[in-house]
């Protein structure tokens, strides 16, 4: 895994390296994550385009969301809106970070069961996943939704799971996020602690910008009470088949 440094996104990095239960490698520059595009300078494109040969793009925010801060265009690359979410969602989506906003953040972990288990999220993951399936292996594809943490986060640990990555590596992948969130998260922190004297607020917007293990723990927890196993429902509700895995293993993997 390589963090791609670019002025524009903050969040970027390239699943290249990575190595599977089998000791077989995810190739480089193919399959990037990365928080909002709606920075990127006239360098970075050129990075994205020469250096990884980008040819889509898939955000997973709200549509209000890609109405505020649309992603920077990108000649040559294919633009896909495929929202995790279709309403608007404190805590997930990121419409607005103010205080009523977080007001109303219920539960983390509420949230991460919602994006694997309600209905539309499903079908569209299952969209999702037939992009991230079907990129031409001579481009890259890349995903993305605002922090490059939550929904992000999720379809990549879908995808590792669905290369035989290890739950030990899924974890340190999502986690890594925090390496940038940390700092976004304390200094939202600090200002409703200092200006609003109200820790149980601050509290709740912290966990609104840091990863945590037992967020993807309750989205996994949703899938294995809802739909019995991970293998299941990458089957059963993604319409991902054992043979387009094995198919997709070899074609993403090295050999």
């Amino acid at each position: 895994m390589k963090n791609i440094k670019l002025q524009g996104a903050k969040n970027i990095r390239d699943f290249g390296g990575l190595v599977n239960r089998e000791g077989r490698r995810i190739k480089e520059k193919r399959f990037l994550r990365s928080s909002a595009l709606d920075g990127l300078t006239k360098k970075d494109r050129q990075i994205l385009t020469e250096e990884y040969r980008l040819g889509e793009i898939i955000d997973l925010r709200t549509g209000e969301e890609v109405k505020g801060r649309p992603d920077v265009k990108i000649e040559g690359v294919t633009n896909y809106h495929l929202s995790l979410l279709n309403i608007r969602l404190p805590g997930i989506s990121h419409e607005k970070d103010d205080e009523e906003t977080y007001k109303l953040i219920p539960d983390m972990r509420d949230l991460y069961r919602k994006i694997v288990g309600d209905s539309f999220a499903i079908a569209q993951l299952k969209e999702v996943f037939s992009h991230i399936l079907n990129a031409p292996e001579e481009q890259s594809i890349l995903w993305h939704c605002t922090e490059g943490k939550d929904r992000c986060g999720m379809t990549s640990a879908l995808f590792l799971y669905l290369l035989d990555v290890d739950m030990k590596t899924i974890y340190e992948d999502y986690l890594f996020t925090n390496q940038v969130a940390t700092k976004k998260a304390s200094r939202f922190y600090w200002m409703i602690r200092i200006f609003k004297r109200d820790r149980n607020l601050a509290e709740k917007a912290r966990a609104a910008f840091i990863a945590d293990q037992s967020y993807l723990e309750a989205a996994l927890d949703e899938i294995t009470q809802k739909f019995g196993n991970l293998d299941a429902y990458l089957e059963r509700q993604l319409g991902i088949t054992p043979q387009m895995r094995e198919k997709f293993k070899d074609e993403a993997l090295e050999p």
